[in-house]
């Protein structure tokens, strides 16, 4: 497949129209990104729901066609209340599958979506201490009523699905460089570059 990014040209019309109001935090490239999904995926399905419309729609598409599907959701389970939900479905013989474990999606989006714009959240799974009571039998002792059991609390693990957010960070290049403290350029060099020490030295520019 060969995707043409329309970002540029997005970006153009919603500079023109004043109404809508330009947004500079878009990246380029991003019909290249999204069909990169199949490199790790047989089907990628996209729902996406403005926050000023009561529809949502879902583009869905396979790895070994060259065609693709645009439908409403019509399903409340599925609706979402706004955003984009990205859906990467796969089959492996061997049931290994690396890019849908939790840590790798997390590491992934840490390393290469960690200073965009907008949030980003993962479905995670986790865990917390939840307290229970329980009976407190002692042996040899005869049941008694309902009321006057004896109950002893005890904290339990219990397990969860929740949506974690992935990109606390703020995107520097989408500010002033007068407003960046010193440790907000330095945190940024050490996440994009994997380095535990600060940097010599730092400058800020912009170009076309």
């Amino acid at each position: 497949m060969i995707a043409q990014s329309g970002t540029s040209k997005f970006l153009k019309a919603l500079k023109e129209n004043k109404e809508l109001g330009a947004d500079n935090g878009l990246i380029g490239q991003f019909g290249v990104r999204l069909y990169s999904a199949f490199l790790v995926a047989d089907k990628v399905s996209v729902s996406t729901k403005s926050p000023r419309s009561d529809k949502q729609y879902i583009w869905e598409a396979v790895a070994d066609s060259s065609s693709y599907v645009i439908k409403e959701v019509i399903d409340p389970e599925k609706m979402l209340r706004r955003g984009t939900q990205i859906t990467l479905h796969g089959y492996r013989p061997d049931g290994k599958y690396e890019f849908s474990e939790p840590t790798r999606v997390s590491g992934l989006m840490k390393n290469y979506s960690q200073f965009v714009s907008f949030l980003i959240y993962t479905w995670q799974e986790k865990s917390r201490s939840v307290e229970v009571e329980e009976e407190e039998v002692k042996e040899g002792e005869e049941e008694k009523p309902e009321g006057e059991k004896k109950k002893k609390k005890n904290n339990v693990t219990e397990k969860y699905w929740d949506w974690e957010l992935g990109n606390e960070t703020k995107p520097i290049r989408m500010r002033n460089s007068k407003e960046l403290e010193k440790e907000e350029n330095q945190e940024f060099y050490k996440k994009t570059f994997n380095e535990f020490l600060d940097p010599l030295a730092h400058t800020h520019f912009t170009t076309e």
